[in-house]
């Protein structure tokens, strides 16, 4: 943890965020794939099918040529599920939302260093509200970026597709990264999370995690959109898992 107020303090801290050191895989449905129709109805069956948290994709049209949820939205959810939130924002310059999202009860924010002005001053004004940090790497961001907020954030978000644009193919390339990731945490690496966002699938779901993630962000690859209710889909795909993956799933490979 930073000098920050520590997010412990803030009464958002009643939402079930995992504990240090857990070794558990956790499952974070993506919001933005889910029936904007029922999203309140898909949000309880989420909940009855095990997710760990629920992150929300927030989307500027500038940064990624897309518009998608707010802090309104946001709030709505908070009103019916007691989950951690993560707000992805994937906006340019987040410090003006910072505290809106902070109000309408997010756990952690995530944000993109290589639009931030500072990212450490944007870390620091996050832990300020009371909030989680994590920062997000496009495929085309070196870890590097990380080496002087490694103390400061709380995780790590490999991005395994483009970030803002549906319908994409996963970057093969981008799976080794999670390894590298993990490499670069150096001694934060039990303690900073590694998420993984980006057509993550039965098929590559088992490899992300022997590589570090601990973290895989649930999309249409692996919940929505699979011909069950998404509470079914969302245990079919942790039963799947852990199947797959037996005693791997105790410790992260260290595979390059």
């Amino acid at each position: 943890m930073s000098e920050m107020t520590s997010p412990e303090a803030s009464p958002r801290a009643a939402a079930r965020w995992p504990r240090d050191g857990a070794r558990r895989v956790l499952l974070a449905p993506s919001i933005i794939c889910a029936d904007w129709l029922q999203i309140g109805a898909e949000i309880r069956l989420l909940e009855e099918g095990g997710a760990d948290l629920l992150h929300f994709d927030v989307i500027d049209g500038h940064f990624a040529p897309n518009l998608t949820l707010g802090p309104d939205l946001v709030r709505a959810a908070r009103r019916i599920s007691g989950l951690p939130f993560e707000a992805h924002l994937m906006v340019v310059e987040p410090e003006p939302l910072l505290g809106r999202f902070a109000e309408a009860g997010v756990q952690l924010i995530t944000v993109h260093p290589e639009v931030c002005r500072d990212v450490v001053q944007v870390i620091r004004q996050i832990r300020r509200h009371g909030m989680r940090a994590g920062v997000a790497l496009s495929p085309t961001t070196s870890p590097a970026v990380l080496d002087h907020i490694l103390d400061q954030i709380d995780l790590v978000t490999v991005m395994t597709i483009v970030p803002g644009l549906g319908g994409q193919l996963l970057i093969p390339q981008m799976i080794p990264k999670i390894g590298d990731v993990r490499r670069h945490l150096g001694a934060h690496a039990e303690r900073v999370l590694i998420a993984v966002d980006g057509q993550v699938s039965r098929e590559c779901g088992p490899e992300m995690v022997r590589r570090g993630a601990r973290v895989l962000i649930c999309g249409t690859a692996s919940v929505f959109g699979q011909g069950a209710n998404v509470r079914d889909s969302l245990r079919a795909f942790r039963c799947d898992l852990e199947t797959r993956l037996g005693v791997e799933s105790d410790e992260p490979s260290t595979r390059h």
